[in-house]
């Protein structure tokens, strides 16, 4: 029997070998520190001058939606509005590079390596996880004490809780969502027993690491990605729904030998002040991030023409409530930083990439791999993480 060739585009590897790398090299403090971003930035653009190059030699057209084009240019368009504009170039660069990957990305996949895709996404996610899981079981159980005080010194781990590598628990959990339920639809997709084995450890390793993160957004978004993931798989509601069941209640599990008991004391705190929040209760830190939301509204509809100006909430925030504050660098709802940040001019396009994204998406799902409804549900919750403080703030 003859094997199937396979090919692999070079500048896609090359791509890949970059996002790995910088995985495990970016830092939460990098919105201060501005050393990650323009070094990335830097090879992002050698890469992007590669693709074009090779795009063009192969005569290969370039596809990109036209509304995150716009999106991008009305981004760097902001920056006029700002008063720190080295600050606000650099968080600009942050919108871009990833923007320019994503072109790279979605035009270098094809039937073939598209699986290829979703492994590294898979196996990345997997094997950072691990890692940065290291740092908590040294400090959570006093072994090796020289990890233990190099996740502390570097905010790995804090508050008794799971911060990852990236120092940001949030955007952890946001990432193993998309991650969790593409692994989920290659458990489905997969015939041989061994791979689904694998497939499925994953994603109930990953699915431990989202409940000891202690990020509520990334539990309310977990769950709507189960929804969207069992609605989708209509036809095979049963063995989609199960497959959930066993990964949430096998995660579950590990809790007592392999979570802290303070870190299970701080989820169980958070989450009751969450739903008496929701009942009517006052809570300071869930309050303000309502507030930021609310202010970001206010603003944008008293001029949505003269936006603040991209990475410029920080300042704002500060001289709206007369307290310098170094923390609060955004509203934390990406709809809310858009419409403060950039005005009429981002929050237009960028709606309508969204919409057309989906639009496309749902074309899509029709006749769907189970890997591919896998990456769509995962997507979804990690937007709806973005989004979430939006959603409470209109309820």
């Amino acid at each position: 029997m003859k094997k199937r060739s396979f090919k692999i585009d070079f500048v896609l590897i090359l791509t890949l070998s970059f996002i790995f790398a910088l995985t495990f090299l970016t830092r939460f403090g990098e919105v201060v520190n501005y050393t990650i971003t323009y070094a990335s930035s830097f090879f992002v653009f050698l890469i992007f001058i590669f693709f074009i190059v090779d795009s063009i030699l192969k005569k290969r057209p370039i596809k990109v939606d036209i509304y995150l084009l716009i999106f991008i240019v009305a981004v760097g368009f902001s920056i006029i509005f700002s008063h720190y504009k080295y600050h606000a170039f650099s968080q600009f660069l942050n919108f871009l590079f990833p923007t320019l990957l994503s072109i790279i990305i979605l035009n270098s996949i094809d039937q073939e390596n598209f699986k290829v895709v979703l492994n590294f996404i898979v196996f990345t996610s997997f094997l950072f996880g691990f890692v940065s899981y290291l740092f908590y079981y040294s400090y959570a159980f006093g072994q090796f004490p020289s990890i233990s005080l190099y996740g502390q010194k570097y905010a790995f781990v804090s508050f008794e809780t799971l911060q990852s590598l990236w120092q940001y628990n949030n955007a952890f959990g946001a990432f193993l969502i998309l991650s969790i339920f593409t692994s989920m639809g290659f458990v489905l997709l997969e015939k041989n027993d061994v791979k689904r084995a694998i497939y499925f450890i994953i994603s109930v390793f990953l699915t431990f690491l989202i409940i000891i993160t202690s990020s509520r957004g990334s539990y309310i978004a977990y769950i709507l990605s189960m929804v969207v993931f069992v609605s989708i798989l209509h036809k095979n509601f049963l063995k989609a729904l199960l497959l959930e069941v066993l990964v949430l209640l096998f995660a579950i599990i590990l809790i007592p030998s392999f979570a802290s008991p303070f870190t299970v004391d701080v989820i169980l705190n958070k989450n009751t002040q969450f739903v008496q929040f929701v009942q009517g209760e006052q809570n300071v830190s869930l309050y303000m991030r309502i507030y930021f939301v609310k202010l970001s509204f206010e603003r944008f509809l008293q001029n949505p023409f003269k936006p603040i100006g991209i990475g410029s909430f920080k300042d704002f925030y500060s001289l709206t409530v007369n307290i310098p504050d170094k923390i609060r660098f955004d509203p934390h709802s990406l709809i809310a930083r858009i419409l403060v940040e950039t005005g009429i001019y981002g929050i237009i396009p960028f709606l309508l990439y969204v919409f057309n994204a989906y639009k496309v998406a749902f074309k899509n799902l029709k006749n769907a791999s189970f890997v591919y409804v896998g990456l769509f549900s995962g997507l979804t919750g990690f937007f709806i993480h973005m989004l979430w403080m939006l959603i409470r703030f209109f309820l």
